[in-house]
């Protein structure tokens, strides 16, 4: 006989394997004195169940448990259900095994078919979202072709336009042609009235030298100008560059 050394309660060892494992356990000959009474006094069973898997269910003898097991199922007509009496130290090497698997993210023994089946699942999902990612690309796509199919018809609207009104005589309207009072024209106004020189700077960032003379000219020259869109062309030209600028002291220079 052989005594569990907490619960003091006897267990029989019937084979000589047996009684080295029991012993390998902790269990002793001898039955303890001092017996705690804070434990169960069912014992424990090792179900396999073909599907399920292996569990551990306590009952107080073969009997009991198959009442309980017959509320799920009926081991009398089964005969693939095995049923191993375990002793309490193998019942929390059990769970200790799987909970050290359940850590190491071992996956358990699952049946081939419910594997295929959460994989073929997963590959459809995977599927489903690739082909609405393309979708959503392709609708992306045309958003952005039409965008540009748009811009290339206002762009062609507009050189249309700018073509007919170069035809007619009429020079292009653009933010370029607009008169600014802080450009270089407004500097030679303020030296041609003040009778004062001047530096006046271009767009490239060279500078010009303009004294009371050639200010009084140019406003001449501007003043002359009667069309509003003209005397825009001629302050750009005071602004843009050397070159435009040379042009404008020409057409204001007086004719010899």
């Amino acid at each position: 006989m052989m005594y569990d050394p907490k619960t003091g309660k006897g267990y029989n060892a019937e084979t000589e394997k047996e009684h080295f494992r029991m012993k390998k356990m902790g269990y002793t000959h001898d039955k303890p004195k001092q017996v705690k009474e804070n434990y169960s006094r069912l014992l424990q069973y090792k179900v396999t169940i073909p599907e399920v898997g292996e569990t551990i269910i306590y009952a107080s003898s073969p009997a009991e448990l198959r009442q309980k097991m017959r509320l799920l199922i009926n081991p009398r007509y089964r005969g693939d259900v095995d049923i191993e009496r375990v002793f309490p130290g193998e019942a929390a090497k059990f769970y200790m095994d799987k909970r050290m698997k359940a850590m190491r993210n071992i996956p358990e023994e699952t049946d081939p078919a419910a594997d295929a089946a959460k994989k073929a699942e997963v590959g459809q999902k995977k599927q489903l979202a690739q082909k609405q990612v393309q979708q959503k690309i392709a609708a992306e796509k045309k958003k952005i072709a039409l965008k540009k199919q748009e811009m290339q018809r206002a762009l062609q609207v507009k050189i249309t336009a700018m073509k007919r009104g170069a035809a007619g005589g009429q020079g292009p309207k653009s933010a370029t042609e607009e008169f600014s009072a802080t450009g270089n024209l407004e500097k030679i106004k303020h030296c041609a009235e003040n009778g004062c020189a001047g530096a006046i700077k271009f767009l490239n960032g060279e500078e010009f030298e303009v004294t009371p003379d050639v200010a009084k000219n140019v406003m001449s020259g501007y003043k002359s100008l009667g069309q509003k869109q003209n005397q825009a062309k001629f302050s750009n030209a005071c602004h843009e560059s050397p070159d435009s600028f040379n042009r404008v002291l020409r057409f204001c220079s007086p004719e010899e």
